[in-house]
């Protein structure tokens, strides 16, 4: 029973710091955001700041992971209990990969200073919505039922919800983008920057992906098998086979469009 109490509390403190984390991420994303809205472009200072973040997000991972094993070979854990620890193991580094695209979007926006401010615009929306996803679907871990279950299951399913919803307003930003891309009297004069633009909104979702990974990390602690579920893991993959087959029909159309465009005027 002792043994029991003891593993509880060192996943209580674990569990702490672990959402200390989440936030830290988020503040960290909110932070470019806020420099971005204010002035369409990163400061010296801001980029210096976000480096300090970044370090104290180092800080965080090298600190949970110590917590971690520390927990396992002291009270060595088992069931459920084990793989909580792994699943705050596998998520820390979720959250680094998250930490690290600021920094990245951060130096991109800082180093090619190229971005009209259309570009600018499509930036900041790609990263407030990605911020907006990301905090819903991690929010959803602090729901508490009674059907511990159950609830882990329809935490996993509203999330896929809420990551739906996300990929709507993502390809309406990149769409938005390509047709500014395909413009000829901006593209040619713009080339860099459009890659670039890409590049950075690539990196606000692959925020809202690890932040998926995470809820099944979670996920996993309930249910062991929840990973080798092909069907599950099968009807994820269709979804996202949609969505790109979506978008390559939707840069077709917009190319059939432009090139008929050009047609007309040179007739």
């Amino acid at each position: 029973m002792i043994n029991y109490e003891l593993t509880k509390q060192a996943e209580d403190n674990l569990s702490k710091t672990f959402f200390k984390y989440v936030d830290h991420v988020l503040k960290e994303w909110n932070y470019l955001l806020e420099g971005l809205k204010k002035s369409k472009k990163i400061s010296p200072q801001r980029i210096q700041e976000i480096f300090k973040m970044e370090e104290q997000s180092n800080h965080f991972e090298a600190e949970i992971l110590d917590d971690c094993i520390w927990t396992i070979s002291k009270y060595q854990p088992v069931a459920n209990h084990l793989r909580f620890v792994i699943s705050i193991i596998n998520s820390i580094k979720d959250l680094e990969r998250m930490a690290d695209y600021v920094i990245s979007t951060a130096k991109f926006i800082y180093l090619h200073d190229t971005f009209d401010e259309e570009q600018i615009d499509l930036i900041i929306e790609g990263i407030q919505a990605s911020i907006s996803a990301v905090t819903e679907i991690l929010n959803l871990l602090t729901i508490k039922k009674e059907d511990k279950i159950n609830n882990e299951i329809s935490i996993f399913q509203e999330s896929t919800k809420i990551h739906s919803s996300y990929n709507v307003k993502y390809q309406n930003i990149i769409n938005k983008l390509s047709r500014i891309a395909y413009d000829e009297s901006t593209a040619s004069k713009a080339a860099d920057a459009m890659n670039n633009c890409f590049i950075i909104l690539k990196h606000t979702e692959r925020s809202v992906d690890h932040a998926i990974n995470i809820i099944e990390n979670f996920v996993y602690i309930r249910e062991s098998n929840f990973f080798y579920d092909k069907h599950s893991k099968q009807m994820v993959n269709s979804k996202a086979c949609e969505f790109f087959k979506k978008a390559k029909e939707q840069k077709t159309i917009a190319k059939k469009s432009i090139a008929k465009k050009k047609e007309k005027e040179n007739k």
